[in-house]
């Protein structure tokens, strides 16, 4: 469960690809509002990364996924 205020960030720096966060529950996976996943891009150069959220039985997501880039391509959300 990812409650809020919970936060997992794979972003860049200045410039470089964002990264990869994966959020993988054998059960049911629950992102409550509040809770943040990011993988941006850099600032001035890069591509946005990648976010997973998965669950065998169910996922509920509440919460925000960035994958965005202000200079490069958005990243991809699975």
């Amino acid at each position: 469960m990812l409650t809020n205020g919970s936060s997992v960030s794979a972003d860049a720096g200045l410039t470089g690809k964002g990264g990869d966060v994966r959020a993988i529950s054998p059960n049911t996976l629950q992102m409550n509002a509040g809770a943040t996943l990011s993988a941006q891009g850099g600032s001035e150069a890069g591509d946005g990364g990648f976010v997973e959220v998965s669950g065998w039985q169910q996922v509920n997501v509440d919460g925000v996924v960035n994958t965005s880039a202000s200079n490069g391509a958005n990243g991809s959300f699975l």
